[in-house]
């Protein structure tokens, strides 16, 4: 199985989620690459049989080289693959990047084979070494286990 792990990330938080995702499922014998938006063509997601995406929320929306990436992308090829989506955001009680993400992937015919992961961010301290505690570790690899069981060629 291949797996891709595409983020988008202002201040390196999705990038340390991105990263222990790929740890977790490299561990679990899973060939993955993990990159940021603006390192990965559509064309490299040919082929991919795990796709994860992250973002930041910025106003309540997603990353927009993400949306970019995805409108680039012939859909069958997002159909193709189990797909994922996490992030880290500021819960204000609104629709957030990660709602938005999910949702055009459903317009696409991608939908995600699990609940999407959502860390909170706490405020007003965003920095990685705050915020990155045991239990948004214990969620995150929760979460890449989660998806290793739900995509098809895993089983």
């Amino acid at each position: 199985m291949r797996a891709m792990i595409i983020y988008a990330s202002w201040f390196g938080h999705n990038r340390v989620v991105a990263e222990r995702i790929a740890a977790q499922l490299e561990a679990r014998g899973i060939t993955t690459v993990c990159a940021p938006v603006n390192e990965i063509a559509p064309a490299e997601l040919l082929g991919c049989d795990l796709l994860v995406l992250g973002s930041y929320t910025h106003g309540h929306h997603a990353s927009r080289q993400l949306h970019e990436l995805l409108a680039a992308t012939p859909p069958v090829r997002l159909q193709r693959a189990a797909v994922g989506v996490f992030g880290v955001r500021n819960p204000d009680g609104e629709a957030d990047g990660i709602d938005e993400l999910t949702l055009r992937l459903e317009q696409l015919g991608a939908m995600p084979v699990v609940q999407p992961l959502r860390i909170n961010l706490p405020a007003p301290d965003y920095l990685p070494h705050v915020w990155f505690d045991a239990d948004v570790e214990r969620r995150t690899l929760a979460f890449a286990d989660e998806l290793i069981m739900a995509a098809p060629l895993a089983r």
